[in-house]
């Protein structure tokens, strides 16, 4: 083979292996290469079929490459951690931070300050993130990781293995912390048969061995606050526990919490099942607690208790696994009450086995702050954007005007690419064998500005966290555009019903009048001895008008018989002017805050502060008295469409 055309075929592999991991879909293997590469070949009149062409490719591109097995992650992961996804969301991460008052812009006098924001004092403390994880007690499948111990085995003797515990007990574990590294307290989800709040039992052992977190979070000076647990039917969080949670285990960490700048607690949530909540969103929202979702199925790397699980269940699994050889001789097993001992250090009074602290070291202050540091949000260094499992992709509406490197790295890979493989081709062999193009952002998503008809309507048409991403760039959920997409959506539902309930009457009124009308002119009522003077078309409009239970297949003498057994049917009611006047309401695309979820939590708050004014300390009340005096003079200043805005 001459040797201009081996360097070409060197360098079109080289750079078709590395566009085709930039696809992340699949990775050729020695053979899948070599039948690409002796295709290409052959068609220039050579008869490969074995793999030693493939491998002198290998050798002469081994300083390019790393050998060893496929790296099998998730589709949906893959589509997903992309960097223009990820760069979205640190976008409008950036932006909440600054209009909810948690940090500034960065000056130039703020040499020191790491990232691109500088935040307020006390507000780190404020900024939060949870995660959820599997409190397993079955131990027959799990890893702790690392380098498995070797044991000896006889093959001349049965036997030869482990015992462990099995167990089809689950329970779902919250964890999490704030970005100043303080640990928020575990709740524990605990599966429950009752049916009743009051048949639901948990052992004394269990408080037991449950310590307290110290930390300060919204207070003064560091405090001790409890671990909290929840009970269901299948130990899970749902949309009911997860505002649970929110009301009884978070709130309470913030007691000064407040809707107004330095007072506000946000919070990193991901993606599961009940964080559109809407009721829990507004009262959240008028209590000052704003939630934000990450880039659907990107927690791996944008996540911060994500990243402290991986330390915590290699310990809790190596703590469930010695539990379970320890109990073994003693033949009892590993029950609910010892989950506590697994998750904090103890001793197990039965065996006398020593567990490790599972939660103070993965979530210790030092290691909570080097995973907030790790997700790049606090400090905003977007660090995940360097990392290399984040995909690149091209955009081709902007080829001409990127300023990001790996983008541009991947047009020159596609560039050289296609000219090795156009060489190939000039050459007599099938370059298209090894030709490929870098991967393309198939869908630019429609960012809209805030709070306009086209953003409420692409949230409120949203399926899926994808979709809800795509519409908001990575919004928090309590914004005002996604109250009032709910409420949109309410409407829509509202207006359909309404305008099948008026062509329900508007058809009940023409054919109540069509049978009027047939009977006036026929002057007398259908009977059996009047049955020769109607037809049978007119026979079963009389039938449709009386609402007569009926089959297709009846006879004109069956269908008076039916039409003289049923009653005649009231005069239908009409359509109102103010039936219209409301479908009129609904049928518009202005909607206001004080008509969603938010005004109405804010009407039922007003309602509770009126009826309990009397239990308000005089502070509170002149507090209150303030705020109303400062509402009506603002509100006095600004129009009346403008007024209609606020709640």
């Amino acid at each position: 083979m001459p040797k201009p055309v081996f360097t070409a075929l060197t360098w079109a592999c080289a750079t078709f292996l590395k566009l085709e991991q930039s696809h992340a879909k699949e990775q050729s293997s020695l053979r899948t290469l070599s039948l690409r590469v002796n295709a290409c070949v052959n068609m220039g009149g050579h008869s490969k079929t074995r793999d030693d062409l493939t491998r002198k490719l290998r050798n002469a591109t081994a300083h390019l490459f790393d050998a060893g097995k496929a790296n099998v992650i998730e589709q949906r992961r893959v589509e997903w951690t992309t960097h223009y996804n990820l760069n979205l969301w640190f976008d409008t991460w950036k932006t909440t931070l600054i209009d909810l008052g948690f940090a500034r812009e960065k000056g130039p006098d703020d040499v020191e300050v790491e990232g691109e924001v500088a935040f307020f004092p006390g507000q780190k403390e404020r900024i939060i993130n949870v995660d959820e994880t599997d409190g397993t007690l079955d131990d027959t499948s799990c890893q702790s990781g690392g380098r498995p111990p070797i044991v000896f085995t006889a093959p001349d003797v049965s036997g030869g293995s482990t015992s462990v515990n099995k167990c089809g007990y689950k329970t779902t574990v919250i964890c999490g912390s704030t970005a100043a590294g303080e640990p928020i307290p575990p709740h524990f989800q605990l599966k429950t048969q009752s049916k009743t709040n009051e048949g639901q039992r948990i052992s004394v052992d269990w408080f037991l061995k449950c310590p307290r977190i110290q930390a300060k979070f919204g207070h003064d000076t560091l405090k001790q606050f409890p671990v909290t647990f929840g009970m269901n039917e299948k130990g899970g969080i749902n949309a009911v526990e997860l505002q649970k949670y929110m009301l009884t285990a978070i709130l309470p960490l913030y007691p000064d919490i407040q809707d107004v700048p330095g007072k506000r607690v946000l919070m990193k949530v991901d993606s599961g099942p009940g964080r559109t909540n809407v009721d829990m969103l507004a009262e959240l929202r008028l209590k000052g607690m704003y939630l934000m979702s990450g880039v659907p199925n990107t927690t791996q790397v944008t996540q911060e208790t994500d990243q402290s699980y991986g330390l915590y269940k290699s310990i809790y699994l190596r703590n469930l696994c010695l539990l379970s050889q320890k109990r073994q001789p003693w033949k009892i097993p590993v029950v609910l009450t010892d989950l506590a001992l697994l998750v904090f250090r103890g001793v197990d009074r039965v065996t006398g086995a020593k567990m490790e602290n599972t939660f103070d070291r993965a979530f210790s202050k030092q290691r909570n702050l080097s995973c907030w540091r790790k997700c790049g949000a606090v400090p905003l260094t977007r660090m995940p954007l360097l990392l290399p499992s984040v995909r690149q992709e091209v955009d081709r509406l902007n080829a001409g005007n990127s300023s990001n490197k790996a983008e541009l790295k991947l047009k020159e890979l596609e560039r050289w690419n296609h000219y090795y493989c156009d060489l190939l081709t000039a050459n007599g062999c099938c370059g298209m064998q090894l030709k490929m193009d870098a991967p393309v952002r198939k869908t630019t998503p429609a960012i809209m500005v805030a709070n306009t008809k086209e953003r409420i309507k692409a949230i409120r048409y949203a399926k899926s966290s994808g979709q809800m991403f795509y519409a908001t760039g990575g919004q928090h959920l309590n914004s005002d555009d996604f109250f009032r997409a709910r409420a949109l959506a309410e409407r829509e539902g509202q207006a359909s019903s309404l305008k099948k309930k008026k062509a329900l009457l508007i058809e009940s009124i023409a054919l109540d009048r069509e049978a009027n009308s047939l009977l006036q002119e026929k002057a007398f009522d259908l009977t059996v001895a009047t049955e020769k003077n109607f037809r049978l078309p007119e026979c079963k409009l009389l039938c449709k008008w009386k609402k007569c239970k009926l089959i297709s297949t009846l006879t004109k003498p069956e269908y008076v018989l039916a039409y003289v057994a049923t009653p005649r049917p009231a005069p239908p009611e009409p359509w109102t002017e103010e039936d219209e006047n409301k479908l009129l309401a609904i049928t518009g695309d202005e909607i206001d805050l004080k008509d969603t979820a938010l005004g109405v939590a804010a009407k039922q708050m007003a309602a509770a502060v009126t009826q309990n004014i009397g239990k308000l300390d005089r502070n509170s009340r002149n507090l209150l008295l303030q705020s109303l005096a400062k509402f009506d003079s603002a509100e006095n200043q600004v129009s009346p469409e403008g007024a209609n805005h606020v709640i």
